[in-house]
């Protein structure tokens, strides 16, 4: 018991002197943060976690430059998580032979370990977006093995590692996000005036020179509208991993315009549009609903090359946007009197979305056109959908 208590204090001191002399990022310093939960869990699993903690600090300062030479900027990988959890593992197995100590997480650890599964256990319970799959990974083998020994599993963390700026950048981001998840409800409940107060908050800490998406070290990091956007990112940049960051300043600028549209205000509608197109030029939603604003300000050609642009591939793509994105196109060609062209959009858009109301009724319009039962502008018979 004695050897026990010499490596608890040990690993104290070591993880103080660690903090006191580790390389330092440009600002702030690195803080080893433990759980509150452990202070009911025993000395013991305590000091097996403050283990993990200092491994986690040693990578971040030390390791992850050791292993990956070249590289300037600190990324989270399956490898440093894959040599953090098996030395918890290893010294818990230690630990505990000695002093007869019991954790079902730890012990459960020590068993993943012992049975050689520790790279298929991170990938499965602790895999990140930008991981790529490991060689050689026994994901059946694995899985196969869990069913008989990992029964009712419950993966934590109690320690983490982080830097006091990215502890201050991460809360900042994280309210930031909650405030417009907060925002998004209430434009869901109709509740604008609200909405708008909570929009315009957040569009006021937008830091200067932010960026929808930048590559960094073979890295893309993008702020995504939702987690959709990041699955079809990352399948279009197969060479890269990506990181989502968080809020999405342009999808508050944009958030902003479809308020205004709702109050029937186009023109300012369309300036918080242009604001959410300056971030972001390229995404699809950002494209249709300005164009959907430039048409109905009678901005006829600027609205067909935004539904133009909207048509382009992009992560935020499906197949809703580019039907949309092609009837937007075929609208405005009838107003601009080119039918023929306007036709082939409709017929081109109900291959994306097949029985669509507002194609077929735009094809008989264009039909009844070229008959000379009416003129553009005239009344006619049937219901003309337009798009909202």
């Amino acid at each position: 018991m004695r050897d026990v208590q010499k490596l608890i204090w040990f690993l104290i001191l070591s993880s103080l002197l660690l903090c006191l002399n580790c390389a330092a990022p440009k600002k702030g310093g690195l803080t080893i943060s433990m759980s509150p939960e452990l202070k009911d869990m025993g000395n013991n699993v305590s000091a097996a976690w403050m283990s993990y903690g200092m491994k986690k600090a040693l990578w971040r300062t030390q390791t992850f430059l050791e292993k990956n030479p070249g590289d300037l900027i600190y990324v989270f990988t399956l490898n440093e998580e894959v040599d953090c959890r098996k030395s918890l593992a290893d010294i818990w197995i230690e630990m505990s032979s000695k002093s007869g100590s019991h954790d079902k997480y730890l012990d459960e650890l020590a068993a993943v370990v012992q049975a050689g599964f520790i790279t298929e256990y991170v990938w499965k319970f602790l895999r990140q977006p930008n991981w790529t799959t490991p060689k050689g990974l026994r994901e059946e083998a694995f899985e196969s093995w869990a069913q008989d020994n990992l029964t009712s599993h419950n993966c934590i963390t109690l320690a983490t590692a982080s830097s006091t700026e990215e502890m201050n950048v991460n809360e900042q981001q994280y309210k930031q996000q909650q405030m417009l998840n907060k925002a998004i409800s209430e434009i869901e409940k109709g509740r604008f005036t609200k909405a708008e107060e909570i929009l315009v908050e957040i569009s006021h800490e937008k830091p200067q020179n932010w960026q929808a998406s930048y590559i960094s070290n073979d890295t893309l990091y993008c702020a995504f509208w939702d987690s959709d956007e990041q699955q079809q990112c990352q399948k279009q940049q197969q060479d890269k991993a990506v990181v989502a960051i968080f809020p999405s300043y342009s999808r508050v600028h944009y958030l902003l315009g479809f308020i205004k549209m709702e109050k029937g205000n186009a023109e300012n509608a369309l300036a918080e549009m242009n604001n959410a197109a300056s971030l972001q030029p390229d995404h699809t939603v950002i494209l249709l609903e300005k164009g959907t604003i430039l048409s109905q300000l009678k901005r006829t050609k600027e609205a067909y090359d935004c539904f133009v642009l909207a048509e382009k591939s992009h992560y935020a793509a499906n197949t809703f946007t580019t039907a949309r994105a092609v009837r937007g196109q075929g609208i405005t060609l009838i107003d601009l009197g080119n039918l023929d062209e306007a036709e082939q959009c409709f017929e081109k858009s109900l291959k994306y979305e097949p029985n669509n109301k507002v194609a077929m009724n735009e094809i008989e319009y264009i039909r009844r056109l070229r008959s000379g039962e009416s003129s553009p502008g005239a009344d006619l018979n049937i219901k003309r959908v337009k798009e909202k």
